[in-house]
């Protein structure tokens, strides 16, 4: 006789003697399942408590039905999974390896060659830099690169994309200042490669900005070079030197046997 059943027959006030009786002559819940109504009548003389005891056999026989059921299902489950495990090994060449079911996936994005970036259009107008939007030729741009890809080439990528032909809704290009800058609108190395900014950031999506601005270059430095080149050479194909150009050199010696042959030069060229 099982445990909760003698619990329950004792719960019911059944007669100690006839508990007794029924544990010698092996009357379980299985049993009882199959007895009639007469036969249970010579262990348990109370109608009510004959109709009590076959309700609470057949309760706990659908509880035990239905844990066996889970438990099978969370067997078969168990053993899908090792099955699916030793396949996955099977294939990749290690058969020995035990199955680890709860590891973390790696994170393959640093294995990558490529990275994924969005490229947008900044225009310097009367309230400062602004967003150029879709409609007007910008938006956001999607593209995947190489890790190995420098700003500079992003640079002209984007000048392709929103200047296609040399033009765009602003204007055509050769009208503009170009420079490219990051998410904080910082300025950004041209040198640098699109795995560089990845490593050095660490977001998950890098975005760069073309940020344009109405103008000509303005390198001063190198428009007043490339002027005194031609000055120069001008001079030096009329062969002579103006007064001012040798004092410009007077001033810059820093021997005086330059000085010396500076006047000299300045001597021969007056006669």
């Amino acid at each position: 006789m099982e445990d909760d059943l003698e619990r329950f027959l004792v719960s019911r006030e059944v007669p100690k003697e006839d508990i007794i009786r029924m544990k010698r002559d092996k009357v379980d819940k299985a049993v009882l399942r199959i007895m009639t109504d007469e036969q249970i009548t010579k262990y348990i003389a109370s109608y009510g408590d004959r109709v009590a005891v076959l309700s609470f056999c057949e309760q706990t026989q659908c509880q035990s039905t239905n844990k066996d059921t889970l438990l099978q299902r969370i067997k078969g489950k168990i053993g899908a999974r090792k099955m699916k495990s030793k396949t996955k090994g099977s294939l990749s060449g290690t058969p020995d390896d035990p199955p680890n079911t709860m590891a973390r996936q790696r994170n393959t994005a640093g294995e990558k060659t490529s990275r994924k970036v969005e490229i947008g259009w900044l225009h310097f107008g009367s309230n400062g830099y602004s967003q150029v939007r879709t409609n007007h030729g910008g938006g956001t741009r999607h593209a995947a690169l190489a890790k190995t890809t420098t700003v500079a080439q992003i640079m002209e990528l984007g000048k392709d994309l929103f200047f296609p032909d040399g033009h765009s809704t602003k204007g055509p290009a050769k009208d503009f200042m170009f420079e490219i800058c990051d998410f904080k609108m910082n300025n950004i190395l041209l040198d640098n490669t699109v795995g560089q900014m990845y490593e050095q950031t660490k977001l998950k999506l890098l975005r760069f900005y073309i940020c344009t601005k109405e103008g000509a270059s303005t390198d001063h430095s190198s428009s007043e070079e490339n002027e005194l080149l031609e000055d120069e050479e001008n001079e030096d194909g009329d062969g002579s030197h103006s007064d001012d150009s040798i004092t410009d050199l007077q001033d810059r010696s820093h021997s005086s046997d330059n000085a010396t042959k500076i006047k000299k030069e300045k001597g021969n060229i007056r006669d």
